[in-house]
Formats: C-alpha cells, sequence, structure tokens
C-alpha cells in the first residue's frame, strides 16, 4: 500500500468491523457509538493516527510498534500492554489494533 491521507467519516454507518492498510500514512478515523464489538484494524508504516470516538464509547486500544500517544491524558488506563476505558469489558466497544514502525496516535473523546 503507498501513502495515504485520508480522513474517514465512519459515524454514520453500521459497521462491524474496519481495515485499513497503508504506507507512510496522516490518518484520520471518526467512529460512532458501538451496538457491538467492533474490530479497528489500523495498519500504517509510519506516520500519523487520529482516532474520534464518542465520550460515552467503551474502547481497549493495543499498540504494536513505536508510538507516541495521548492515551493516559484521554482517561485510559493501561493493563498488560492495552489501554482501556473504565468500561472496556461492555459488549458495545471498539477493539483497536494498530500496528506501525513509528506512529504519533492521538485519541479524541468527542
Amino acid at each position: 500500500a503507498g501513502a495515504v491521507t485520508a480522513d474517514l467519516d465512519l459515524r454514520q454507518l453500521d459497521l462491524r468491523g474496519v481495515s485499513v492498510e497503508s504506507g507512510v500514512s496522516r490518518l484520520a478515523v471518526r467512529l460512532g457509538q458501538p451496538v457491538a464489538r467492533i474490530p479497528v484494524d489500523l495498519r500504517i508504516s509510519t506516520g500519523f493516527i487520529d482516532i474520534y470516538l464518542p465520550r460515552a464509547a467503551a474502547c481497549e486500544i493495543r499498540v504494536d510498534g513505536v508510538s507516541l500517544d495521548n492515551f493516559r491524558q484521554e482517561g485510559l488506563v493501561r493493563e498488560g500492554g492495552v489501554w482501556r476505558t473504565g468500561d472496556a469489558g461492555r459488549a458495545d466497544r471498539y477493539v483497536v489494533n494498530i500496528r506501525s514502525t513509528g506512529a504519533r496516535i492521538r485519541l479524541h473523546r468527542e
């Protein structure tokens, strides 16, 4: 996959999963309130990732690779290599897997 600059506004869709694979990227993914367990798989070689979630959305985030993030500042807690919201055990949540050789990742709770 090549270089990508994308703003994926998926808030109005009935998602079952999201998968994005690209090279050097600047990627924004905007997600609505989940109604089930929704896997989100983001693979970029290097770049910037912005994930927008509703404040009420539960999530867990796993990062494989080197990254700079703001997860703690957004209220997530790290447990066993996974960042989670306090209610990440809910059935309706996002399960985000990010693979990158180097990325700046920002979570935005709206």
